[in-house]
């Protein structure tokens, strides 16, 4: 008896069987995996897309599929579709690939078991044996791809900067730093949201250290020194392309813009050109208005609660609250 043949729910689906044993996710022999997963290149040749759901047999009462196998056919095919337009992609990091693969063995997988179990035609069988043999193929090809990418810092995708050096002099003290110019100007930028000592804090330097070297270099780090005139018609430009965007939105803006301001200098020049948008965005915030607690005498409202958390133990606490007063009563 082969491998595949040992697992009852499984038995129709041997193809994604096999090869889910060789990436140890189910159990038994895994020899031959790489030829049987051949066959099924040989037989559907990176065809990128799982085959169609065949019509189901017209009767008297149904001339549909199920709502459930049709949920299911669209769910595998989305799956397949992901993992597809992985693959197209020129560089991936392996991780990536990981991901699919158990998208596929978790997802995937027990859709096509239940489907296999539930065919109630042979067209049905048959294409739930071919989307097995496609998606034992995409494994395959998943698994392949991620081999032939190296993680981290071989990956060309990915870049991991050294803007700091340290130069060593010989001398007493701790060496020397020196940070590279060009990595501040971009760190620095306007449209960025960092701060000096966010910064400082990254690279691993004094906060003092690094303004020297923004003032070494000339790289404006301050906030950006305009009137508020020149604020306001900055703010009125924005309102008329956009009259239902917030400062969220605005702030953004003005940092693609090149400039970096205060959230308070934009939150009151916001007010000073759309006073009435204010209003209303006020409104639509406005906390619930409290009524005043009110009683006209002693003994003219009581509040009474209980206590049951030790009732385990036969103990109930009670007690009773004078509105008026606010003193304890019973």
């Amino acid at each position: 008896m082969s491998a595949c043949q040992e697992n009852d729910n499984l038995r129709r689906v041997p193809m994604l069987k096999v090869y889910l044993m060789a990436m140890d996710i189910g159990h038994g022999n895994c020899c031959g995996v790489h030829c049987v997963v051949h066959t099924v290149e040989e037989k559907w040749p990176r065809s990128m897309s799982l085959p169609p759901l065949p019509p189901p047999s017209i009767t008297r009462h149904n001339a549909n599929w199920p709502p459930n196998v049709t949920a299911a056919e669209q769910t595998l095919r989305n799956i397949y579709q992901a993992s597809s337009q992985v693959l197209a992609l020129p560089s991936v990091d392996p991780r990536r690939m990981d991901f699919h693969l158990r998208a596929i063995t978790s997802d995937a997988v027990p859709l096509i078991i239940a489907l296999d179990d539930f065919s109630p035609s042979k067209k049905l069988r048959r294409w739930v044996s071919e989307c097995a043999e496609e998606f034992a193929g995409m494994c395959l090809r998943l698994t392949e791809a991620g081999n032939t990418q190296d993680h981290d810092q071989n990956n060309p995708n990915l870049e991991f900067p050294n803007p700091v050096t340290a130069v060593r002099t010989g001398k007493r003290g701790r060496p020397r730093k020196f940070i590279d110019p060009s990595y501040l100007r971009k760190a620095l930028a306007p449209k960025r949201r960092i701060n000096v000592s966010e910064l400082a804090r990254t690279l691993k330097v004094s906060r003092q250290t690094l303004t020297s070297y923004l003032k070494r270099h000339n790289i404006d780090y301050k906030f950006s020194n305009i009137s508020n005139d020149q604020l306001d018609q900055l703010v009125k430009d924005f309102q008329e392309r956009k009259p239902a965007s917030g400062i969220r939105y605005l702030t953004r803006y003005l940092r693609r813009s090149g400039y970096r301001l205060q959230k308070r200098r934009i939150i009151g020049s916001l007010r000073r050109v759309d006073q009435l948008g204010h209003v209303l965005r006020a409104r639509r915030v406005r906390k619930t208005q409290r009524v005043p607690y009110l009683v006209s005498c002693p003994n003219a409202l009581w509040h009474i609660d209980g206590h049951h958390k030790l009732i385990l133990w036969g103990i109930v606490i009670h007690g009773c609250i004078d509105g008026y007063s606010r003193k304890v009563s019973h």
